[in-house]
């Protein structure tokens, strides 16, 4: 496209950063340690992209206990973020060229603010973004169209020139509900076929595929 966007919106988890293992290990740690069994499989692939009380709603199966899941949850993630959460390969070289040409980014996570800021420091993400929002600074987290809000107001862009990438279904309900453009990143290890069905305006099979799409 020929700069159909001015601003472009990355998610964090599963799209510019591979944490869908650590994930489902700290969700099954916690399902674990909580309830003495792990969570069924097909529990935890919905749980993916939600954010984390919704999340370990899911896999709890209606038998509660959320607040001790999300303190069994915290534990295991920060124990072991360290060692487990890596950019895509091709996270930054993109970053970098989006950047290089102009196009303001921003991030919009539902992760909790403690974890995210430390996570994109440690990752050396954070020079990027112009404006970072994250669960604690969004009115309603997404999927609402809501939480683009704060990144719109803070960097005065139109949620119709504002492409909002993301590996989850939520990102796409997101971009569709607050009238942005939508970009479903499919590089990572999900089934596509739930984000495809949302009729994103892009689909990106690999990360590079966005500077091509900017005709960059």
């Amino acid at each position: 496209m020929t700069r159909h966007c001015d601003l472009v919106v990355f998610d964090l988890d599963g799209t510019l950063v591979d944490t869908a293992a650590l994930h489902v290990a700290a969700t099954q740690a916690a399902v674990s340690a909580i309830f003495g069994e792990p969570a069924a499989s097909a529990l935890v692939a919905r749980s993916l992209g939600l954010p984390l009380r919704d999340s370990l709603g899911v896999v709890s199966n209606g038998r509660g206990h959320i607040p001790e899941l999300m303190v069994a949850f915290m534990e295991y993630y920060t124990d072991h973020e360290g060692e487990a959460a890596r950019c895509f390969a091709d996270a930054i070289p993109t970053l970098a060229a989006l950047r290089a040409v102009g196009i303001p980014l921003a991030l919009l996570s539902n992760k909790l603010r403690a974890w995210g800021q430390a996570e994109i420091a440690r990752l050396g993400l954070t020079p990027y973004f112009r404006h970072v929002v994250f669960m604690e600074d969004m009115p309603v987290p997404k999927p609402s169209g809501r939480a683009l809000q704060p990144i719109l107001t803070a960097l005065g862009m139109a949620a119709t020139r504002t492409l909002l990438i993301g590996d989850g279904v939520g990102d796409m309900q997101c971009a569709a509900e607050a009238g942005a453009l939508s970009g479903a990143a499919l590089w990572g290890p999900h089934d596509p076929a739930p984000l495809l069905a949302m009729h994103p305006t892009y689909a990106f099979r690999e990360m590079r595929d966005i500077l091509t799409a900017l005709s960059l």
